[in-house]
């Protein structure tokens, strides 16, 4: 019995094919030398790319007009730019090595904005603030015993000049000038976009509603809704 080549459109013996259990005749569509021909034409396979370790490894940093970017410290593959995103060249899989942002959409409880970051050579992954980052980048290593600070009290704006190294001190300062310590009626604070009486519904809807369809109607993020439903912000007892 003889068989069709696609590729060749030659007529050829069954041995002449490789076996394929999933066609219907249990035999590849293409013959064993039409096969051989593709592998050498495609070439070796690329290995897979390992962790890059030092600075050296990456690719030059991308050049955009009137943005800086800068190597993070301690994080080789990951860099910070002046409009306070983070880049990175860090392999995903078999996608080429190339500089990329980072997505800005995950925020943890007290709604700042981190990203999930492979630390050392071992196999430790650490949840990083952006802020941490653009402010070691742009300000230098962080200073013992200091926090990062944002200037006009807004966690996700995360640009070099809206940041600064500042004692625990300073930065209970900043909420109280913010209107973000403890004990403040949280309808009075000028950035609020929540009331009690929004709150209280909200939290009326915990196990009814995804927090993330009442985080677009109210225009927050899903971490606020979440603090409201547990009782750490817009507290009632």
């Amino acid at each position: 019995m003889t068989k069709r080549c696609n590729r060749c459109e030659c007529h050829k013996s069954h041995s002449e094919f490789l076996i394929n259990p999933r066609t219907d005749d249990g035999l590849y569509k293409l013959c064993k030398k039409c096969i051989a021909w593709l592998q050498r034409k495609r070439g070796p396979r690329r290995k897979y790319q390992t962790r890059i370790t030092s600075i050296d490894e990456c690719p030059p940093l991308p050049q955009e007009d009137g943005l800086r970017i800068i190597h993070c410290v301690g994080l080789p593959g990951i860099a910070a730019d002046s409009n306070g995103e983070i880049w990175s060249c860090r392999n995903r899989g078999w996608t080429p090595v190339v500089w990329r942002k980072l997505s800005r959409r995950a925020t943890n409880a007290d709604g700042y904005v981190t990203s999930m970051f492979a630390v050392g050579t071992g196999s430790d992954i650490k949840s990083i603030k952006f802020a941490t980052l653009v402010c070691e980048a742009f300000h230098g290593a962080r200073p013992d015993g200091m926090q990062v600070c944002h200037t006009d009290g807004t966690r996700t704006h995360d640009w070099p000049s809206n940041l600064y190294w500042g004692t625990p001190i300073q930065n209970s300062q900043d909420r109280i000038r913010h209107g973000r310590n403890h004990g403040v009626d949280p309808e009075l604070v000028n950035t609020a976009k929540l009331t009690w009486e929004t709150a209280l519904w909200i939290r009326s809807q915990q196990g009814l509603t995804n927090r993330h369809d009442l985080a677009l109607q109210f225009g927050v993020t899903p971490s606020t809704i979440a603090a409201v439903w547990y009782n750490r912000t817009w507290k009632t007892a």
